[in-house]
This record gives C-alpha cells, sequence and structure tokens, in this order.
C-alpha cells in the first residue's frame, strides 16, 4: 500500500496513472496472494514446532508446507535443546525482585533518597556495586560507569601503544556494535531508569505465543520504520 499509493521513485509515473480499482486491486491482491503463501508453508511449520513440539524441526522446511502435516510422531527429545527459546531468560520475576529488595524497594536507587543522602553527607551506593561520594552529582553515577567500561579492555602501558591504540580504535567506532544487549538491560542509571523492573512488570505471555509473534514485531517495525523515514537514507 506503502508503495502503491504513496509512491517509490521508480513507479511514480506509473502509479500516477492509476485510478481507486488498479491501487485497491493491487494492494488487496498482494495481501490475499501473502496469505495464501503463510496458510500453505507458515502455518503447517508453526502447527508442527509449536503444537507438536517437533525438535527435529529445521527452518528450511518451512517450504515443505503441507507435506509437514503427513510426517510421523514426534519422537522424544533427546537433544536436551528447547524447541522454543525462553523469551523471559535472563529477567526477574516482580516476585524476584520485590523479594531481593531491589528495584524501587531499594532507596539506593532512588533519586530522592540520593538528594537526602547528599544534604547530610552520607556515602551512597552506585548501581554497579562501588562506593561513590555523597558530594559527587547524580550525574557521576553514570560517568563512573562510563570510565570503568572505558577501561574495562585497556592493557597496560602508555595509550600510544598499538594494543591500546587498536582498543581505543574499537572503543570509539565499533562501540555499538560490540554492545550485549541483554547485558545493557540489566544496567540502571537515572537516564535509562529501572528496566529490570520494566521487564518484571510488564505482562509475560507463553513463550510459544512470544515466538510467533516476534516475527510480526520485527516486520511491523521494518514497515513503520520505513513510512515514518521514507525519505531517510539512514532508513
Amino acid at each position: 500500500m506503502l508503495i502503491v499509493w504513496k509512491g517509490a521513485a521508480s513507479t511514480t509515473a506509473t502509479t500516477k496513472k492509476w485510478g481507486a480499482k488498479e491501487l485497491v486491486g493491487v494492494i488487496v491482491g498482494t495481501g490475499v496472494g501473502c496469505g495464501l503463501l503463510a496458510t500453505i508453508f507458515l502455518l503447517p511449520y508453526l502447527h508442527r514446532k509449536l503444537i507438536l513440539d517437533d525438535w527435529q524441526l529445521k527452518w528450511y522446511d518451512v517450504f515443505q508446507g503441507p507435506l509437514l502435516l503427513r510426517r510421523g510422531e514426534v519422537p522424544p527429545n533427546q537433544s536436551g535443546e528447547e524447541v522454543v527459546q525462553d523469551y523471559y531468560r535472563g529477567h526477574k520475576t516482580k516476585e524476584q525482585l520485590e523479594s531481593e529488595g531491589s528495584a524501587v524497594m531499594n532507596p539506593v536507587n532512588d533519586v530522592e533518597h540520593q538528594r537526602v543522602a547528599k544534604a547530610d553527607g552520607m556515602k551512597v551506593e552506585s548501581v554497579n556495586g562501588d562506593r561513590v561520594s555523597a558530594d559527587a552529582p547524580l550525574s557521576s553515577l553514570g560517568a563512573q560507569d562510563k570510565s570503568l567500561e572505558l577501561t574495562a579492555g585497556k592493557r597496560d602501558g602508555p595509550f600510544y601503544t598499538p594494543s591500546n591504540l587498536w582498543y581505543y580504535f574499537n572503543y570509539y567506532f565499533f562501540h555499538g556494535v560490540n554492545q550485549d544487549v541483554v547485558g545493557e538491560q540489566n544496567k540502571r542509571s537515572l537516564l535509562t531508569g529501572d528496566l529490570e523492573k520494566m521487564h518484571a512488570q510488564a505482562k509475560h505471555f507463553d513463550n510459544k505465543a512470544e515466538h510467533t509473534y516476534s516475527f510480526l514485531q520485527v516486520l511491523v517495525a521494518c514497515t513503520a520504520s520505513f513510512a515514518h523515514g521514507a525519505n531517510d537514507v539512514s532508513k
């Protein structure tokens, strides 16, 4: 719909001549065609994987389509591998956070408590477990984490040694490429808030539902990005 209605650069001259019938025909026809492909190939694959827990299924088996429905019974899973990954692994539940006294239950991570501690001349503990002076500004907590992150992989010796130059080059130019996304979500800061608490309070669904809709979530994000920044080279 976005391409034929809003118009891609290579088809603008053609689509401008189209009327409502042509536009609706292309849009509905494409939708019906994709729906048929999903019904023929994707649904048998999902049925085999999610309903029957077929642990022997490979991604390329999706091209077998209806033939997957004629497979025999699924043998017992002796591989020890999960059929569907646990999308909540690594994230604590709300009960676990409350029992550990973390999230907002922990006054050390509360902004107001840090201000009171600073006024009283107390020592407060940062999110990474290091002691921070109460006289330091709140922004220093994030700065300290950044400093520790910067020096974590640095070698001993002057900065101009080949190993250190290579380290700084990778840090400043490929810093985002080497990030552990899951690890970053476990950090707490005044800028990002408590992401662990956010995950814990979010509604949890069955992992098979998460698996089914994760593809659609990525697809919708790509489509929204295309629609929002159709004139943006970075999109």
